[in-house]
């Protein structure tokens, strides 16, 4: 019984090693092995942790050498090495794209409504291409969500950052706010289905997101909001980003009431000059589904969201390495 029970867990640690790094692949991404621990994920939701030791005897076997590789530290799929290559070079775009964020949070900060702003979608923390935009997600005060979304895109406009059809590097993409009474999204989890069995995509991207304002420490309870996803990354930790100790100084109290005295009184005529504006593909697709969600608390304008064929890419690339590797 206990050699069973052994075994088990072997394989699970095995599967486990294999949808992690499956996932990153699908962005060009090789991890570390301490980065496969960090992000491993457990697919029933158990929340059980597993020692870092135990991940790196799984990955000196000789059954995982089959389907990994390691090169200069990192592991990634058999005959994928040139992702090493294309991971050192994306940290060089980070980095000049994280300052360019910063560069418009001293401006966004004169925004008093602003509790949060992290910079999303990078699917490792350091993994932006040279040609892509620069997505943010924005949390904001309570019942002032359209009154920030105002404010934010008319700076974008006045700088010329707004994401253009075929001019999208370095712009900023402003497509996801929630208020600070919405913090837990939970319900933003695409359904289980035949092809998905839980929604990967979701639970990585609120693990990408790395805080570069946050003022009120809301980061902090962003994630005791949704500390659920922990059951799925148990070994993840929030993120302790540099950015936001030199980028987060709060703003003098009477200066927030002053805006809010001035503007404040405006979030209603604000919500229908946007609501006016709206495109209309948004307008065909808004709270239909979770890819677009309209309302005084939440903003997500993903008209493109990728969720459902990531998940069944990743799903069909996880089975199709464990069949090749049963067929062996």
């Amino acid at each position: 019984m206990e050699n069973i029970l052994k075994q088990d867990v072997d394989i699970a640690i095995k599967d486990a090693i294999i949808r992690t790094v499956a996932f990153f692949d699908m962005f060009d991404y090789p991890l570390t092995s301490w980065e496969i621990w960090k992000y491993l994920f457990d697919e029933k939701g158990s929340g059980e942790q597993i020692e870092l030791k135990k991940i790196l005897e799984k990955l000196e076997s000789a059954e995982m050498q089959k389907i990994l590789e390691q090169k200069e530290s990192f592991y990634f799929l058999a005959g994928k090495d040139d992702l090493v290559e294309t991971r050192k070079a994306r940290y060089n775009f980070t980095d000049k794209k994280f300052d360019r964020a910063i560069r418009l949070c001293k401006i966004y900060k004169l925004i008093p409504w602003i509790k949060l702003i992290g910079v999303v979608n990078s699917y490792g923390s350091q993994n932006m291409k040279e040609e892509g935009d620069i997505d943010l997600f924005i949390i904001t005060a309570t019942d002032r969500i359209w009154s920030v979304r105002f404010f934010c895109v008319l700076v974008t406009k006045l700088l010329g950052l707004r994401p253009q059809k075929n001019n999208k590097k370095n712009k900023i993409c402003l497509s996801f706010y929630v208020s600070e009474d919405r913090l837990d999204l939970s319900d933003l989890m695409l359904p289980k289905t035949a092809e998905i069995k839980i929604d990967i995509v979701l639970i990585y991207w609120f693990c990408g997101l790395t805080p570069i304002y946050d003022p009120c420490n809301i980061y902090s309870k962003f994630n005791q909001e949704n500390e659920w996803r922990k059951n799925y990354l148990p070994n993840w930790q929030p993120i302790s980003s540099a950015y936001v100790n030199r980028n987060s100084k709060a703003l003098p109290l009477f200066y927030y009431k002053a805006v809010d005295f001035c503007f404040g009184w405006l979030e209603v005529s604000f919500k229908k000059l946007q609501h006016s504006l709206m495109a209309n593909e948004l307008r065909k697709m808004m709270n239909l589904d979770t890819r677009v969600m309209i309302n005084d608390q939440i903003l997500k304008l993903h008209s493109n969201d990728k969720r459902e064929e990531y998940n069944k890419k990743h799903e069909l690339l996880f089975r199709n390495i464990i069949n090749s590797d049963t067929n062996v």
